[in-house]
């Protein structure tokens, strides 16, 4: 029965109009229409992949970058050699406890953790490296991820950027209210 469906070209099921700009293809299970015309850019089904991902990166983003202002605050009233002992205490508590949720994200996933801190902090998480750890430590995580094609020098503009607009829109209906 299966094999009739598929062998046979006349079944009204599986039609399409003959005009190639306009194509439609009907469901079995539904029999809704979907028109091949649409722009992948107004893609729901995108935009609930991305909405998803923001609601699962967004409260660790806003725990580190807690984490951080914390650790301005603090080494703004002391001498540099307690400043250090400061950042190698927070440096431990954050890899203590923060490591196994960093490590089980996504590539776009850490793509939108790293925006979502420049968002927060207004640094790039490779000036946040290298300010808090040294310069040779920034390039050899921006050299490693390069060749993974990804950036830590990613900027966060939801003027310029459709996706950041996107992000920026969910935190402000989630979050912001």
């Amino acid at each position: 029965m299966i094999a009739y469906f598929f062998l046979n070209k006349s079944n009204p099921i599986f039609c399409q109009n003959q005009d190639s700009l306009n194509k439609k293809i009907f469901f079995i299970d539904t029999l809704r229409e979907i028109n091949l015309k649409e722009k992948k850019t107004n893609n729901r089904f995108e935009y609930l992949i991305l909405k998803n991902k923001v609601l699962k990166v967004y409260p660790l983003a806003s725990i580190l970058c807690e984490k951080i202002k914390y650790i301005d605050s603090k080494s703004n009233s002391v001498s540099k050699f307690r400043n250090k002992k400061i950042i190698k205490l927070e440096k431990k508590k954050i890899k203590s406890e923060y490591i196994d949720r960093i490590k089980m994200l996504t590539y776009s996933e850490g793509k939108i953790l790293c925006k979502l801190i420049y968002r927060e902090t207004g640094l790039t998480v490779y000036q946040i490296i290298s300010k808090y750890q040294n310069k040779i430590n920034a390039n050899l995580w921006y050299k490693i991820l390069k060749l993974y094609n990804g950036n830590i020098k990613i900027i966060y503009d939801p003027n310029k950027i459709k996706e950041d607009n996107e992000i920026e829109n969910i935190i402000n209906n989630q979050f912001i209210k």
